[in-house]
């Protein structure tokens, strides 16, 4: 940006405006892009590790304007787990075959389940993501425009942390 005896001139400005316009939709790209891997790292930290299968299964969706997309193949089993817990009782499972005692074969398919609470772990990632969310803006404003590149700069190993 050029000063003149002092003042700012008023066409690098305008030229400036107008770079921030057609920069705009790829900053906005990339914060959310950015974001996305956050809340997803948020998300497996979080998530029920059994086997590691679901916390692993989150995913980062198109970005379509100013909406990203976060999505999991297992969405009953994250309405359960984060919503509603599971009532013990009894569930369908796979055919048990056993020997009783006196000899006879015995097949079953019903399982008594011990039920469990729900565990929140994706509103928890949210919260924390959008808390982290200020490092990652910053970051990413050196694209947006030249005027803000120091505050990029200072941002910039804090939202590479955050991912990590």
């Amino acid at each position: 940006m050029a000063f003149i005896e002092g003042k700012i001139h008023l066409g690098d400005i305008e030229k400036e405006l107008d770079s921030m316009d057609s920069n705009f939709i790829k900053y906005q790209e990339a914060v959310l892009k950015d974001l996305q891997d956050i809340f997803i790292k948020n998300v497996e930290k979080k998530a029920p590790k059994k086997t590691g299968k679901y916390s692993k299964s989150w995913k980062a969706g198109p970005i379509n304007g100013n909406k990203a997309t976060i999505y999991t193949p297992f969405g009953m089993l994250y309405a359960m787990l984060e919503w509603t817990g599971r009532s013990p009782g009894r569930i369908s499972g796979k055919l048990m075959v056993f020997e009783a005692e006196t000899g006879e074969t015995i097949f079953t398919m019903k399982i008594d389940h011990p039920g469990f609470d729900s565990v929140p772990h994706v509103r928890p990632a949210l919260k924390k993501t959008m808390a982290e969310s200020s490092p990652v803006l910053f970051a990413h404003l050196d694209k947006l425009s030249r005027m803000f590149d120091k505050v990029a700069k200072q941002n910039k190993t804090k939202a590479e942390n955050l991912k990590k």
